[in-house]
């Protein structure tokens, strides 16, 4: 019996969405260190002071920040790439409270923050 048309569409489908929900586990090219990330969310970064310590945007000043910190945990920011992650770390996020990072943190870090973010709620 030979697969039909719309039966192959349906898998392809499948797989497509598939892939895409698997991108976000991929680990960045360039390498990151979660337990780094980890420590440079908690310390230099300043990351926990708004997006809290599980990254829920529940920090000790989110509430003074409209609108308020992004939950890292949701899966609208899991779906997003590395790169815009890296981008938004770097550049922060206009009409927010998230500033921009570059020149403070080296690239490394911000993959390395990337990382860590990636394993929140994981």
């Amino acid at each position: 019996m030979r697969p039909s048309v719309r039966g192959m569409l349906c898998i392809f489908a499948v797989l497509v969405s598939l892939a895409i929900a698997l991108k976000p586990q991929v680990a960045m090219a360039g390498g990151g260190d979660v337990a780094r990330g980890k420590a440079l969310f908690e310390g230099k970064g300043g990351c926990v002071s708004c997006h809290g310590a599980g990254g829920r945007g529940d920090g000790p000043a989110a509430r003074m920040l409209v609108p308020p910190p992004k939950s890292l945990a949701d899966p609208k920011v899991k779906a997003k790439s590395d790169e815009d992650l890296m981008k938004a770390i770097q550049e922060g996020r206009p009409g927010t409270g998230m500033v921009g990072f570059k020149g403070l943190l080296s690239e490394q870090d911000i993959r390395d923050l990337v990382v860590y973010v990636r394993s929140l709620n994981k």
